[in-house]
């Protein structure tokens, strides 16, 4: 996590981030929630979506009301915009209409799983910010749901070589985020990585005085969520950092491949 003085930095630097992708059930929320928003607590939040809506964002907004959204934007310090699958092609054509509205973004994010087809939408979402005349190093593709054992460079072979040929975009070998069970668990669910380990709470010693089932149980959960949540804060930290770099990957770079990732 960012310390008290690099939180205020980035507050001075007003971040403004999208997370979009036109395919559903890569991760956008989950990015939005669990690897944005705890670093950038001042940052607004807002969700463009009309399926989905679970309560926990600050405003909702349906992708057919651009100009709401874009007012926010221009009036917010810091914001996280979440754009829901459902509504990504209303948010470009909302772009296409107010011309030029992309260059108030500092970060275009677009999380891609392993699926050829998630790879390929992937790809669109791209070729569609490259359009409107995003430039590479605002466009970052977060690697997500990567098993630790899995080949990273067979995995995402069709985004990796578009990038080397194209470079229209930004695919840092840091910003991948590992599956992790503490993100599957925390789904739909008010807490983030953050907030778990912020709790104060002594579950390993309740957990030792506990004499039902019932309670047992939960505390155990609870505690084995504090120590996993540690694995997945300090990888969401290096994605973080990643991201937030000024420099990206320059055009047709040979990039080095985790061997284990």
């Amino acid at each position: 996590m960012p310390s008290i003085a690099q939180s205020q930095r980035m507050k001075h630097l007003g971040l403004k981030i999208a997370v979009l992708n036109f395919s559903g059930n890569v991760g956008k929320t989950t990015l939005a929630r669990h690897l944005l928003r705890p670093r950038l607590p001042q940052a607004a939040f807002i969700s463009i979506e009309t399926i989905n809506a679970d309560g926990q964002e600050e405003l909702l907004v349906k992708g057919s009301d651009y100009a709401r959204v874009q007012e926010e934007v221009l009036v917010k310090d810091a914001v996280i915009v979440d754009v829901g699958g459902s509504n990504t092609e209303q948010f470009f054509s909302g772009m296409r209409h107010y011309p030029g509205s992309h260059e108030d973004y500092d970060l275009f994010i677009t999380p891609c799983v392993e699926g050829l087809k998630q790879q390929q939408d992937t790809l669109r979402c791209v070729k569609a910010l490259a359009a409107l005349g995003v430039p590479a190093n605002k466009i970052c593709v977060v690697f997500n749901l990567v098993a630790r054992k899995r080949n990273w460079a067979t995995v995402f072979d069709p985004l990796l070589n578009f990038v080397r040929d194209e470079g229209l975009c930004r695919a840092e070998i840091m910003a991948s985020v590992q599956k992790s069970d503490v993100l599957s668990r925390l789904h739909g669910q008010p807490d983030t990585v953050a907030s778990i380990l912020n709790d104060s709470r002594d579950y390993k010693t309740e957990l030792m005085r506990s004499h039902t089932a019932e309670t047992t149980l939960e505390l155990a959960e609870k505690f084995a969520l504090q120590i996993m949540a540690k694995d997945t804060q300090e990888n969401l930290d290096a994605v973080f950092q990643a991201l937030v770099k000024k420099s990206g990957l320059p055009r047709n770079s040979n990039y080095g491949i985790p061997p284990n990732l």
